[in-house]
């Protein structure tokens, strides 16, 4: 039987570290840039349907 490991566990950074500072980035990063897709094709899909882009 395997024992739990005792103590602090350390969590995973979420962030970049640039010039020696931990710059946060939020977890579900993925998921903003998703919205940001789904936001710019819906703009292009305005456009071109309005003849702007076309």
């Amino acid at each position: 039987m395997q024992g739990k490991q005792k103590g602090k566990q350390e969590r995973p950074s979420s962030g970049i570290k640039v010039l020696g500072m931990q710059i946060p980035l939020p977890r579900p990063l993925w998921l903003y840039l998703l919205l940001l897709v789904v936001v710019l094709l819906g703009v292009e899909w305005m456009t071109y349907n309005r003849r702007i882009t076309v």
